[in-house]
């Protein structure tokens, strides 16, 4: 979500530089940055004191009888659940929604009027705000169900979505926009 602030200032060097020169400037940036980075990766568990995934660590006892009980389901039981493919597909157009408007929030909002420095505004705040959605709706969805967290979530994200159609009828519906859009 952070990362969104970068969005003014990339709009402004792809501006200055050019968008080729921009972006092979950003891909020496990133393999320099992420070069370093590496070395401070772990590659073992044990390093940190933790046991490798599916292990569990010798003062942890359970059992698959355990788990069975907490309600899972296996994968053939949950391929012919009818909720596991609503909330697949939900969870699919969201996504699409999600990508969609994210992709084109700045070309769309200046092909109804808007400058570019404002479209970056608008596009760098949709990941920031989405910081107080990724954790509000966390915090949310221990207060109630999980269920009604997701459709809550969901019907936000809709109304964001609308929010964003009529923005170049008014500017007053960006705000709406950005909060439901990136809260949910």
């Amino acid at each position: 979500g952070a990362g969104g602030l970068a969005v003014p200032g990339v709009v402004f060097l792809m501006d200055l530089l050019g968008f080729r020169t921009f972006f092979v400037l950003a891909g020496v940036g990133i393999l320099i940055i992420g070069g370093i980075t590496s070395y401070f990766l772990r590659d073992r568990p044990e390093q940190m004191g933790l046991v490798p995934d599916g292990e569990l660590p010798d003062n942890l006892v359970t059992t698959e009888l355990s788990m069975q009980e907490k309600g899972s389901l296996s994968f053939r039981q949950a391929l012919n659940d009818r909720v596991f493919w609503l909330v697949t597909y939900i969870t699919t157009a969201s996504t699409i929604s999600v990508m969609m408007t994210a992709t084109h929030v700045m070309p769309y909002l200046e092909s109804v009027g808007y400058g570019r420095y404002i479209a970056s505004i608008v596009a760098m705040m949709i990941p920031v705000a989405s910081i107080a959605g990724r954790l509000g709706i966390g915090w949310l969805s221990d207060l109630m169900s999980r269920r009604t967290a997701f459709l809550l979530s969901t019907l936000g994200q809709a109304a964001g979505v609308a929010f964003f159609v009529f923005a170049g009828v008014s500017p007053a519906f960006i705000i709406p926009f950005v909060i439901f859009f990136s809260i949910s």
